[in-house]
């Protein structure tokens, strides 16, 4: 936007934040999923925004943001559906930040030691972070769970759940 003066992507960024707001306020005062007029409208202006941006992008000449912006916007037509699944069902996340989060460990292991000894040592790790993971996101201490672990005793699936509820 800084570059091309297209206001498109930042509109869309606009609507974006205000239906994350509107569903927090939605939440916080107990109702499940936003109306039917309410997705419509978001719906339809995100697709008029989508159209506009789209245009924008197919006409900037830019050597410097052109590909970029297209790239956006493509990713944005192209993954509408999964990026915006969170409007129509309050249970998903709107980013995927959990997941992201779950990865930095392994890409801080990765930038430490610049690679896995072997693929089975690799496995090993990802089996052992997975575990824990799954644990703390339970409200289980990952402490306790490795302890477990190394009595040859872990949690069970069933006992992670059952803790947790």
């Amino acid at each position: 936007v800084d570059e091309t003066g297209h206001k498109a992507l930042s509109e869309i960024k606009e609507l974006i934040s205000k239906a994350i707001k509107d569903q927090n306020d939605c939440v916080a005062s107990g109702v499940k999923s936003f109306d039917e007029a309410y997705k419509q409208s978001f719906n339809s202006k995100l697709s008029a925004l989508l159209a506009q941006a789209e245009k924008d992008a197919s006409e900037n000449t830019s050597g410097y943001s052109a590909s970029d912006e297209r790239n956006i916007v493509a990713r944005l037509i192209d993954f509408r559906e999964n990026n915006f699944a969170w409007v129509e069902d309050f249970s998903l996340p709107v980013t995927n930040n959990l997941s992201e989060r779950a990865l930095r460990r392994i890409k801080t292991k990765m930038k430490v030691s610049g690679q896995f000894y072997s693929v089975e040592t690799g496995d090993y790790y990802a089996l052992i972070q997975t575990y824990t993971e799954t644990c703390r996101r339970n409200g289980i201490n990952e402490m306790d769970a490795l302890i477990k672990l190394c009595q040859g005793n872990p949690y069970t699936v069933k006992e992670i759940f059952s803790e947790s509820s």
